[in-house]
């Protein structure tokens, strides 16, 4: 009966209908409902990464600082290039070029260790978003200084064996890591990819990628020491494709890999953005535009002599100065309320302005300046960097609480937290910026850098307790000094603030004239 209903009905519409319901898909009940699309099968990609030649000897290194911990374990392993013996290449960063765009994938975690002074592991991949839980078994001061590109992304300290401290990777591309507490040889690389098709090649250079949907790709591949390579692939539905990547040593040895061994994370990031959000960097570019025009003439009037016409910190005063002036093009600030590795705010910078850098050639322009040039000068500063227009929210501004009473049981409290926390391995155990990590350490651009002679009293972003309560919290962009934050409590950073200013105020004139430098007894 239903069959000849539906016959009958076919007879009385026009053909071009007849044929359009002729071809429409069938269920086996034959009731004219569409069928669900079926999704291709995923594949996998097998691969093995190789060196040709022969690879040098690694080198020796020397645990020159802290060797009863570092030492612990024997020789430490050069893993800058580890070859197994049938020439399978470690440590290779693989990602998948050409995937298909589609919603944010969850980014799951990831975890880096510190034992006997080497980060374990050496090389990693995540999926852009993944949390990283960071800790150490190491009973001694570590910190992890994380490089995108020449920028510090996040530089926290692990003082104390066990503590786990978290991090989210929200930013694609290479984090170099490095240690400054006076382990120079610890180095690591966490390449974060802005999707899910990434590997790190074993210890006999085997990896895999699966869940690949079916289509043709280009596989990149990068080690720190031998650059880049690349091949296509295609990848058929439930189909296995095996695929071999050769690294040899480059005929420039000396020749520096590609800071970015992905062939360009943020680029593959950006191209899954929508119209809206390329409506949205349209409008940041013109704001953009529109602050740099008004702020130039302050600038080059006030500011480029030190700061140069571009804001890189070559000006031509700049051989003059005590202390380098910052280059304002990579976006790092020491003196912030953000957390570690965040831009500063707007308010951050006008308090810079406007207060100045004790001990240093950069004035305070309040009182030179009026507020309004002040804040026009701030919103010019942004306009240097790119990481003021990701299009990202700032986070939130740190909470310094009340200051309790700087009495002697917080002083006494601090003091112990000045060595359980490893805080005399670069200040010394008297304060006086003699410790034995201090003539290691370096900046973000490679420069020699003291650590601060606390005895002295003058902080070079400002006056009082609360200053050094920042500094331990935040961490000072572009140099050493780490955040602190995650490995104490308020209360603890407040007591090791007070501590820090008793070094200075428990010191007389006749101290001074005696003893310029306070090396004659430990505090």
């Amino acid at each position: 009966m239903r069959l000849a209903l539906r016959r009958i009905l076919l007879l009385a519409v026009p053909t071009t209908v007849v044929a359009l319901v002729s071809l429409r898909p069938l269920r086996a009940d034959d009731d004219g409902a569409a069928a669900e699309p079926v999704a291709a099968t995923p594949g996998v990609i097998s691969g093995r990464v190789r060196f040709k030649g022969e690879a040098p000897p690694p080198g020796p290194i020397h645990a020159h600082h802290d060797p009863e911990v570092c030492g612990k374990g024997g020789v430490i392993a050069d893993e800058t290039l580890v070859v197994a013996v049938d020439g399978g290449l470690a440590n290779v960063v693989v990602v998948l070029d050409g995937v298909p765009a589609g919603a944010p994938e969850p980014g799951g975690a990831a975890a880096l260790d510190q034992r006997s002074c080497a980060f374990v592991p050496h090389v990693q991949t995540v999926t852009h978003g993944a949390t990283l839980s960071i800790t150490s078994n190491d009973p001694v001061l570590h910190n992890v200084h994380a490089f995108l590109g020449q920028r510090t992304a996040f530089n926290l300290a692990i003082p104390v064996a066990g503590k786990v401290v978290a991090r989210r990777l929200g930013e694609p591309g290479i984090l170099r890591i490095r240690c400054d507490s006076g382990h120079t040889w610890m180095s690591a690389f966490i390449a974060v990819v802005p999707h899910r098709w990434h590997a790190t090649s074993a210890a006999d250079g085997s990896f895999t990628i699966g869940d690949v949907p079916p289509g043709t790709y280009t596989v990149r591949a990068w080690h720190e020491r031998l650059g880049a390579v690349q091949q296509s692939v295609t990848v058929t539905a439930g189909g296995t494709i095996t695929t071999s990547l050769t690294f040899e040593l480059p005929t420039d040895p000396t020749a520096p890999a590609p800071t970015d061994p992905t062939g360009g994370l943020r680029d593959a990031l950006r191209e899954t953005r929508t119209a809206v959000d390329a409506l949205d960097q349209q409008r940041r570019a013109d704001e953009r535009d529109r602050l740099a025009g008004e702020g130039r003439p302050l600038f080059r009037k006030y500011c480029a002599t030190c700061h140069g016409q571009a804001g890189d910190g070559r000006g031509p005063s700049a051989r003059f100065t005590s202390t380098p002036p910052r280059d304002f093009t990579r976006g790092t600030y020491k003196f912030r309320m953000t957390p570690a590795g965040s831009p500063p705010t707007r308010e951050d910078l006008v308090r810079t302005i406007s207060v100045g850098v004790r001990g240093t050639h950069m004035p305070a322009w309040s009182g030179r300046l009026t507020s309004s040039q002040i804040r026009t000068l701030a919103r010019y500063l942004t306009t240097r960097s790119e990481v003021f227009w990701t299009g990202t929210a700032l986070p939130a501004p740190i909470d310094i609480p009340a200051e309790p009473a700087l009495d002697d049981a917080s002083v006494a409290r601090g003091r112990a937290l000045y060595e359980k926390m490893g805080c005399f391995a670069c200040h010394g155990l008297r304060g006086t910026g003699d410790g034995p990590a201090a003539s290691a350490l370096r900046d973000d651009w490679g420069r020699l850098v003291p650590p601060a002679d606390l005895t002295r009293g003058v902080y070079k972003g400002g006056v009082g307790g609360a200053v050094v309560y920042r500094a331990i919290s935040t961490g000072l962009g572009g140099t050493p000094m780490p955040s602190f934050d995650p490995a104490m409590t308020p209360s603890e950073r407040w007591d090791l603030a007070h501590y820090v200013v008793s070094l200075a105020r428990g010191r007389t004139v006749v101290d001074y004239l005696l003893d310029p430098v306070g090396r004659s007894t430990p505090p």
